[in-house]
């Protein structure tokens, strides 16, 4: 699977990573495969095979997602300034094709939060 250029750096991805693509689940087994000269340093080995979309020369553009997540938010997150948010907590967020993406909090700080989930949509 050949995501977008930078993309591998840009969300941390490695070898054994999981990462989410339109509601499924994979982890990664290899990164620029060189014995395949088509698949450059963003192509991913998965350890399973491709349920997703059809996707020829990049199209249509799909979203590839790590696991897990983190936001930055403009609600103080902390201790004294939050009652309502936890660890474990389940979130649910609409995302643009008006579907509901499952996520779980795994760490709160002051202004971020770090989600895990299967994130189908960029939101």
């Amino acid at each position: 699977l050949e995501v977008c250029e930078g993309c591998v750096t840009e969300y941390g991805i490695t070898i054994n990573s999981t990462i989410t693509i339109q509601h499924e689940t994979y982890v990664v087994t290899g990164i620029g495969i060189d014995d395949i000269p088509s698949c450059g340093d963003d192509c991913l080995l998965l350890d399973r095979p491709f349920l997703g979309s059809l996707v020829s020369h990049g199209e249509p553009s799909i979203d590839v997602f790590p696991f897990q997540l983190s936001a930055n938010t403009t609600f103080d997150l902390s201790d004294d300034a939050n009652d309502n948010l936890a660890i474990g907590d389940r979130l649910f967020i609409a995302n643009d094709q008006g579907e509901m993406d499952e996520c779980m909090i795994v760490g709160l700080e002051d202004f971020t939060v770090t989600l895990t989930g299967n994130f189908s949509h960029r939101y």
